[in-house]
C-alpha cells in the first residue's frame, strides 16, 4: 500500500539520524557514520533489489557517482535483503557504492519505514541526505513507482544543504578552541602568582 505521510518514528530534518547497525556485503556489522566517513551521505531505502523502480533508481544513482563524488558526499542504499544477495547485485550491476543489509529489519523500523503487511515487511521507499555529522538534512518519502532523482539530491548537496550542520559545527569547534586559548592565556601559573 503506498504511504503518503511520515511515521512519527522518522527522523525530521534537523534531528540526529537513529544509531542503528547495518551489515556490509561481507555480513559484518557497520553504522551510517563509518559509511559516511565525515562525508554528507545519500541513503536510500530501497523495497528489493529485485524490483524494477528499484533496480532503475540504483543505476540512476551508480551512473550519478562520479559527481556525488565530486561533491564529496557518499551514497548508500539499504535493504531488508542477504548480505550476500546484495553483494551479488552490487557486483553484477556494476554499483561502486555499499548496498547495506538490515535482514532483522531493525534499522527500517526504528526510522518508521517498515511495511509490515506487504511481503512480510519491506521498507517504505525513502530517501534521506545526512550531513557529515548524520543529523538529517533533507527527506522524501518517495512513491512506490517514482523516486527521488540523484540530480535532485546533487543539486541540494551543491548548494549546501548537507553542510549546514557542518558549517555550525565547525564554528563552534573554533569557538572552543578560542575561548580555551584566552583561558589558558589569563591564567596564571601558581609558580608566577607569588
Amino acid at each position: 500500500m503506498e504511504r503518503r505521510h511520515w511515521d512519527a518514528r522518522t527522523p525530521k530534518v534537523g534531528e540526529a539520524a537513529p544509531a542503528s547497525l547495518l551489515l556490509n556485503e561481507a555480513g559484518k556489522p557497520t553504522t551510517l557514520l563509518k559509511i559516511a566517513n565525515g562525508r554528507p551521505l545519500i541513503l536510500l531505502f530501497i523495497r528489493s533489489h529485485e524490483s524494477a523502480v528499484c533496480i532503475r533508481q540504483l543505476l540512476e544513482y551508480r551512473d550519478a557517482t562520479l559527481g556525488f563524488t565530486r561533491l564529496n558526499a557518499q551514497v548508500a542504499a539499504i535493504s531488508v535483503a542477504e548480505p550476500s544477495l546484495l553483494a551479488f547485485f552490487r557486483h553484477e550491476r556494476g554499483i561502486s557504492f555499499p548496498l547495506l543489509s538490515d535482514p532483522d529489519q531493525q534499522m527500517t523500523e526504528a526510522w518508521g519505514l517498515l511495511d509490515a503487511a506487504d511481503h512480510g515487511g519491506l521498507p517504505h521507499p525513502a530517501t534521506f541526505v545526512l550531513d557529515a555529522h548524520g543529523v538529517v538534512r533533507q527527506r522524501a518519502l518517495d512513491a512506490l513507482a517514482k523516486r527521488t532523482s540523484a540530480a535532485a539530491m546533487q543539486r541540494f548537496v551543491l548548494r549546501g544543504g548537507a553542510a549546514k550542520a557542518t558549517a555550525l559545527a565547525g564554528l563552534g569547534a573554533r569557538l572552543r578552541r578560542l575561548r580555551h586559548a584566552i583561558q589558558h592565556l589569563f591564567k596564571q601559573p601558581k609558580a608566577l602568582s607569588r
